[in-house]
C-alpha cells in the first residue's frame, strides 16, 4: 500500500466523519490530485466509503469503510467473510 493511501486511512479512522477530498489532502499534506485518484482507487477496492457532497455537483465525501484493510488485505475477500460470518450467526 502507498504512502498516500496509507496517510489517508489513518486520518479517515482517526477522523470518522465524511470529509472531502480537498480536506483530506490539507490535513496529510499531498498533492489533491494525488489523493484524489488514491480514493477513487480505494473506494473501488472497498476500503472507502463515498457518497455525493450536497453543495457540490460531482463532488464526494468519504469515510473509511468497516472492511478491514493493510498489507494483504483484499477488501473484496474482507468483505465475503463479512458476509459469511453474519450468515453463520
Amino acid at each position: 500500500m502507498s504512502k498516500v493511501r496509507i496517510a489517508i486511512i489513518n486520518f479517515l479512522k482517526d477522523n470518522n466523519s465524511w470529509s472531502s477530498s480537498g480536506d483530506i489532502a490539507k490535513a496529510i499534506s499531498y498533492k489533491a490530485s494525488s489523493v484524489r485518484i488514491s480514493l477513487t482507487s480505494m473506494y473501488r477496492n472497498g476500503l472507502v466509503i463515498r457518497r455525493e457532497k450536497p453543495e457540490s455537483q460531482g463532488g464526494f465525501l468519504y469515510r473509511k469503510s468497516d472492511v478491514p484493510s493493510g498489507f494483504g488485505v483484499s477488501g473484496k475477500i474482507s468483505e465475503f467473510d463479512r458476509c459469511i460470518r453474519g450468515v453463520r450467526a
